[in-house]
């Protein structure tokens, strides 16, 4: 929004909107690690393998909502001549785990419970978001465990 400003000869300046709130913060960290098998096999093979993990840990301010999301990349290359011009196959594999939590106000349509006189289902109360990624790993390990791995489900 443009307002004019206090100094003298009144000229417009641009100044931030304070009811523009994101809708998003996150932070980021990504690695990734490139074996050239050429050099390894001295020029017999020529490829590269590739693995990345790209991790984000997030929070929605309007619900104070947490969210993770883990990504494995994995990478295969393969160079080669043919007719005298270079060529490269790649094949990648993307493997992408996201969790996030929502508000107690999302599922009032499918769930009963009882609530506290006055508690907020509007927002969500995990205080730290390293509490939601151990209890998702956990909890997805343990339905992993029980209903792929092994026939304790029945």
């Amino acid at each position: 929004r443009v307002s004019p400003s206090n100094s003298p000869g009144g000229s417009a300046l641009l100044t931030p909107n304070p009811k523009i709130q994101p809708s998003q913060i996150s932070g980021f960290v990504c690695v990734q690690f490139d074996l050239d098998l050429r050099a390894i096999t001295e020029g017999v093979f020529p490829g590269i393998i590739g693995i990345g993990i790209l991790g984000e840990i997030l929070q929605i301010p309007e619900t104070k909502c947490y969210g993770w999301q883990l990504e494995l990349r994995l990478q295969f290359s393969f160079g080669f001549t043919a007719m005298g011009m270079n060529f490269r196959i790649t094949i990648v594999v993307i493997a992408t785990l996201m969790v996030t939590e929502q508000p107690l106000n999302v599922a009032k349509d499918d769930l009963l419970w009882e609530l506290p006189f006055n508690y907020d289902t509007a927002t969500c109360h995990t205080e730290d978001p390293f509490d939601l990624i151990k209890d998702s790993i956990r909890q997805g390990w343990s339905f992993l465990w029980t209903h792929v791995l092994t026939s304790q489900y029945k």
